[in-house]
C-alpha cells in the first residue's frame, strides 16, 4: 500500500503545484499598470480583462482537480488494474489502461472544454468555434493523443523488455528522432484541422520577401492560417526546419493590423530564424527527455509496486500515469530554464525588427496583440521565471526602445500609442462579440499621461 499512497501524493502535490500557479496568477490580475503600458486597456477593458483572468484561473483550478479525481478514482477504484487483467500478455494490457486513461479523460472532461470555448470564450468575444468544429477537434484530439501515447508507451515497453537497464540509452535515441521528425513535421502538423494558404501576392509579400532576401534567408512558404474560425485571438510563429521553415500569421492578425506591423511581425519571427532559435531550444530541450526516461527506467525497474496495486507485473500504461505525475513535480527546473534561455531569444527577435527599422510598429503590434489576446500586463514575477517564454510587455517594451537608442533611431513617446479612434473600434468589436449581458461600453483611449511621459523619457535615455 506504500506505493499506492507515493502515487497518491504525487498526484496531489502535482495538481497542487499547478494551483498554487493559477492563484498568484489570479493574485496578479488588477494590479497597478506601468506606465509604458498604460494605453494598452482602457478603465472598463482592464477591468474586463482582470475579471477574464480570474475566470480562466478559476476554471484551470477545477480542471486539475477533476483530472486528479479522475486518475485517482480509478486507481483505487482497481478500474486501471481490472481493464488490465482482460489480457494476459504485458504490451496489450498497458495499452488497455493507456486506452482507459484517456478515453476517461475525454469523455469526463468535455463538458469543462465545453465551457472553456462556448461559454468563458464566447462571454469575452473570443470564440469562433461552432458546435460543430468543437466535436469534430475534440474527436481529432482524443484520436490523436490516443495514438501517440499509446505508440510512444509502446515503444518504451518493447525497448525495455529487449535492452533492460540499457533503455535510457536506447529510448533516449528514440526521442531524440520523435523531435526531430517532429521538427520536420511541424508544418504538416499543423494543417491538421487547419488550413493554411499562402499570403496573397500583393506589397506586403513583396516587402516580406525583399527582408527575407535581404538577408539570404530561404523559407518553404509564408502562410495564413484560418485561426478565425475558432478564435479572435492573434498570433504568429515560426515552425519547422531545413527546407520545411515556414512563416505562419493568424489571418485575424493579417485582417487587422497594418502593413508596418505586421512587418514588424514577421520580421521579429525571421529573426527568430536568422538565430537558429528553433534548433537552439529544441537542442537544450533534449535533456528534458533524458530525465523523463531516467524516470520512467526507475518506475520500471521493479513489478513490486505493480503486484502491491492489484496488476500482475510491470504494467507500462500504469509506469506512464506515474510518470505524468512525478515529471509535475520534477520538471519545473528545467523548464525555468528553458522558459528563461526562450525570452531571451524573444529579445533578441525583438531586437532583429528594431535593426529593420521597425521598432515602432513591433510596440504597436504588441501591444495590439496584449489587446486582442486579454494577456496580462502585470504577471506575476515568480511565475515569469518559472515558465513565461515570453517578457512581461512592460519589460519587452522597455528593451525596444533601449535598443533603438542604442541605434540611434530617434522616438517619441506619441508615436507608441494606436489612434484613440482605433482603440475605442476595436473596443466595440471585443464588446459586440461578447453577450449582451456582459457588455460595457468601452471607454475612448487617452494620450499617455505626464507619469507616462516621464517613465518613457527615461527610457529614452537609457
Amino acid at each position: 500500500m506504500l506505493y499506492a499512497w507515493i502515487f497518491t501524493a504525487a498526484v496531489l502535490l502535482s495538481a497542487g503545484l499547478a494551483i498554487g500557479e493559477n492563484l498568484l496568477d489570479m493574485r496578479a490580475a488588477g494590479r497597478p499598470v506601468p506606465a509604458i503600458v498604460a494605453d494598452v486597456y482602457d478603465a472598463a477593458t482592464l477591468q474586463r480583462q482582470s475579471a477574464y483572468q480570474r475566470e480562466e484561473d478559476r476554471l484551470n483550478i477545477v480542471s486539475e482537480l477533476c483530472d486528479a479525481a479522475i486518475v485517482l478514482g480509478l486507481f483505487w477504484s482497481g478500474a486501471y488494474a481490472a481493464v488490465a487483467g482482460l489480457s494476459d500478455e504485458t504490451m496489450f494490457s498497458s495499452q488497455l489502461v493507456i486506452a482507459l486513461h484517456i478515453t476517461a479523460r475525454t469523455v469526463l472532461m468535455t463538458p469543462l472544454a465545453w465551457y472553456r470555448v462556448m461559454v468563458l470564450e464566447e462571454r469575452y468575444g473570443f470564440n469562433r468555434t461552432t458546435p460543430k468544429t468543437f466535436w469534430i477537434d475534440r474527436i481529432r484530439t482524443y484520436l490523436l493523443t490516443l495514438i501517440l501515447t499509446a505508440g510512444l508507451t509502446g515503444a518504451f515497453g518493447a525497448l525495455h523488455e529487449v535492452l533492460g537497464d540499457w533503455i535510457i540509452a536506447g529510448f533516449f535515441g528514440v526521442a531524440a528522432a520523435g523531435v526531430l521528425i517532429g521538427n520536420l513535421l511541424g508544418p504538416v502538423m499543423l494543417r491538421v484541422g487547419n488550413k493554411l494558404t499562402p499570403l496573397e501576392e500583393g506589397p506586403l509579400r513583396e516587402r516580406l520577401t525583399a527582408m527575407l532576401e535581404a538577408h539570404g534567408f530561404r523559407v518553404k512558404d509564408i502562410k495564413i492560417m484560418d485561426a478565425s474560425r475558432r478564435t479572435g485571438k492573434a498570433n504568429a510563429l515560426f515552425i519547422g526546419i531545413g527546407r520545411l521553415k515556414t512563416i505562419v500569421l493568424y489571418d485575424t492578425m493579417k485582417d487587422s493590423y497594418t502593413p508596418d506591423e505586421l512587418c514588424a511581425v514577421f520580421a521579429h519571427e525571421m529573426t527568430h530564424g536568422l538565430n537558429r532559435d528553433v534548433a537552439r531550444r529544441q537542442l537544450l530541450a533534449m535533456g528534458v527527455p533524458v530525465l523523463m526516461i531516467a524516470a520512467a527506467w526507475l518506475l520500471v525497474r521493479s513489478p513490486g509496486p505493480y503486484l502491491a496495486a492489484g496488476f500482475a507485473g510491470v504494467n507500462y500504461g500504469m509506469a506512464y500515469l506515474a510518470l505524468t505525475a512525478f515529471l509535475g513535480l520534477i520538471l519545473w527546473i528545467p523548464t525555468a530554464f528553458l522558459a528563461a534561455v526562450s525570452r531571451r531569444g524573444e529579445k533578441r527577435a525583438d531586437e532583429g525588427a528594431v535593426r529593420e527599422g521597425l521598432g515602432l510598429p513591433l510596440i504597436r503590434a504588441l501591444k495590439r496583440l496584449a489587446r486582442q489576446n486579454y494577456s496580462t500586463l502585470t504577471p506575476d514575477p515568480l511565475l515569469v521565471k518559472l515558465q513565461a517564454t515570453h517578457p512581461p510587455l512592460p519589460e519587452r517594451i522597455g528593451a525596444i526602445l533601449s535598443a533603438m537608442t542604442r541605434l540611434g533611431q530617434a522616438w517619441d513617446p506619441a508615436d507608441l500609442a494606436l489612434p484613440p479612434e482605433e482603440k475605442k473600434a476595436e473596443a466595440d468589436d471585443r464588446e459586440n462579440g461578447a453577450s449582451a449581458a456582459d457588455a460595457q461600453p468601452p471607454e475612448t483611449a487617452d494620450c499617455p499621461s505626464e507619469e507616462a511621459e516621464k517613465e518613457l523619457s527615461e527610457a529614452r535615455t537609457q
